[in-house]
């Protein structure tokens, strides 16, 4: 825990001018002894936040938030209390008081920290003056092209990498330390093992990514010529990890406040044109899927996201991808919607052809949650049937099964049930009751007979995701049954679906190194227990991993299958649509046949 002297932090009060610091994010009108302003954590109208600079405090009477010049900072920039102290001490010129030892970062390691953020500052400085000088004509030309302004430019601090090979060595000075330090950053890459290093970006148009305290940690550079690939990213370093922060968090973070949301596009240059055109609170993936952690960063700033996407088929993978990730987390205070723009359209296209206007009324017609996952399951159906009908209940109830928050599970249960004219139980089944906290299973009689799984001690989806956390290529060999698979504990497959999004980017795979087991710190927070517990529980290795991890997936398949026959039987019970429910019924069972000879063969 970071702990300062109380006379420092009374000392920081006193220096801090609280009045300019809340002026740089509200606009301020003096009214009796204090100052009053619109509220930049809340949407408001009338005025209710006032500040009271000879006390050191300020108070929004309409939200309830209040607080002297550290909780202000911690509010607007969403930094932790040691954070926003740094911070407000380097602005006011006052040292931080070197802390005890276990207690923060001190002697040498402080002075590599900051080596490494002034590395990246200069190079940083370095981009944006070659942008500006003879060499940068192409990517202003570009610039100019999409219409990015001057003032635009110069707010996202853009650049440009010159082609070349030893540009930043030669600004930096070379030498074995200096190209050691931005090897460590990612801004040089040494081909092989004694072999002279060079520049990773080569005409290439550079942006900027900050981190919370608006730091540059890393880059994203695109292509202005036949490079490929068009867009690349900062390889991961002690000071940037991409499933870990967002392209402008650290300026929407304020605006995203005072609008009542946050805004998550695709792209950069979205994020750059939106914010010309007066929404300054869109933020962007850093290369790779949208990761747990970084909803949970959004929802720290506001209640509400707001997901953009292209409304192409690729678009609306990824929205799907993004709301079953969602679904564990919702609650009433995380809410989530969708934005689909037409096809071929994205928000930079989009804003610079309509305007501020023409985003807003896009942006009038969100798609919510109950809305995606009702047009999702019910996709090829006919749903005045009554086959169709019990087939998408069938679909949705994994998905609702998902859901943690049990009110929040009820209303989504009602919502879907009157789309399909049923009773909120039928989509709930006996899985309406709370979400109980995840236990490792208790032992069952396995349905594979396989040489590990077929101990009475092993069940077979622990078994696949632990071997599927210590050997990820095997997710390659099994993508689309993978990709289609339903796992019975939520827990476990909220892990599946977060495994296969590390698998399937650049966290895992890389040219330059080998596929590795997944370390459990790479998984959230709310999944690395699980991780630990699947991997003691299966901590023995089977002789052939991919025969073993195969008949687990078999089963997993053959258990889902035989799931929606027994329910079909029920339906062809009652008399209900006889002749096409046995057609269904027929092809189940054709299917389930299919997989046991699979699942035999694996076994002998």
């Amino acid at each position: 825990m970071d702990v300062f002297p109380p006379t420092f932090l009374d000392a920081l009060r006193q220096r801090a001018d609280l009045l300019e610091l809340v002026r740089a994010h509200v606009a301020l009108k003096k009214s009796g002894s204090s100052w009053l302003g619109l509220c930049p954590f809340h949407h408001e109208k009338t005025p209710s936040f006032n500040v009271h600079p000879e006390k050191g405090f300020f108070k929004c009477f309409g939200c309830g938030v209040g607080g002297d010049a550290i909780h202000f900072l911690m509010r607007i920039r969403g930094v932790s209390f040691p954070e926003a102290v740094e911070e407000l001490a380097r602005s006011v010129g006052l040292e931080v008081p070197t802390r005890k030892a276990g207690e923060g970062q001190q002697g040498p390691g402080r002075q590599e920290l900051e080596q490494r953020y002034r590395d990246m500052t200069l190079a940083k400085q370095y981009y944006a003056t070659q942008l500006a000088g003879p060499r940068g004509g192409v990517a202003r030309d570009y610039l100019e092209k999409r219409g990015l302004q001057a003032a635009t430019i110069q707010r996202f601090e853009l650049g440009f990498a010159p082609p070349g090979w030893r540009h930043l060595v030669e600004r930096f000075g070379s030498g074995v330390e200096v190209e050691a330090r931005l090897e460590v950053l990612g801004l040089l890459v040494r081909k092989e093992e004694g072999g002279a290093s060079y520049d990773r970006f080569r005409n290439r148009l550079m942006f900027p990514i900050h981190d919370e305290r608006g730091r540059c940690v890393a880059f994203g550079g695109r292509s202005l010529g036949d490079e490929q690939p068009k867009y690349i990213n900062s390889p991961e370093t002690p000071l940037f990890q991409k499933g870990r922060l967002l392209f402008n968090l650290h300026q929407a973070h304020g605006p995203g406040q005072k609008a009542g949301e946050m805004l998550l596009v695709e792209g950069y240059v979205d994020v750059i044109a939106l914010d010309q055109a007066g929404i300054g609170h869109a933020v962007a993936p850093l290369g790779t899927a949208v990761s747990e952690h970084q909803l949970l960063m959004l929802w720290k700033s506001t209640e509400r996201i707001v997901c953009c996407f292209d409304g192409d088929g690729a678009g609306r993978k990824a929205a799907w991808r993004v709301l079953e990730m969602s679904l564990p987390l919702l609650r009433g205070n995380r809410q989530m919607v969708f934005l689909f723009l037409a096809d071929g359209d994205d928000p930079d296209t989009l804003v610079r052809r309509q305007g501020l206007e023409g985003w807003q009324r896009v942006a009038a017609h969100p798609t919510s949650p109950a809305d995606m996952l009702f047009d999702q399951c019910a996709a090829g159906l006919n749903l005045g049937g009554p086959e169709g009908r019990a087939t998408c209940t069938h679909r949705l109830r994994p998905h609702l099964q998902r859901i943690e928050d049990a009110l929040l599970r009820n209303l989504f249960a009602e919502s879907l049930g009157q789309r399909l004219d049923l009773e909120p139980s039928w989509l709930l089944g006996e899985r309406g009751r709370p979400m109980p906290a995840f236990q490792t299973p208790r032992p069952r009689q396995p349905v594979w007979n396989g040489p590990v799984a077929g101990r009475a001690s092993r069940n077979y989806e622990q078994v696949m995701l632990a071997l599927l956390l210590r050997h990820p290529e095997l997710a390659f060999d099994f993508e689309e049954e993978l990709g289609l698979l339903h796992l019975e504990d939520p827990h476990l497959h909220r892990l599946l679906a977060e495994l296969l999004r590390l698998i399937g980017g650049a966290d895992i795979l890389s040219e330059e190194k080998p596929i590795q087991a997944i370390a459990i710190q790479q998984l959230p927070p709310s999944l690395q227990e699980v991780g630990r517990r699947i991997l003691s529980a299966e901590s023995e290795t089977p002789e052939e991993p991919r025969r073993e991890f195969q008949g687990c997936l078999l089963t997993c398949q053959l258990r889902h299958l035989q799931e929606e026959l027994q329910e079909l039987s029920q339906i062809i019970k009652q008399g209900i649509e006889i002749d096409n429910n046995m057609k269904r019924h027929n092809a189940l069972r054709n299917e389930i046949a299919r997989l046991q000879r699979q699942r035999m063969a694996v076994i002998h």
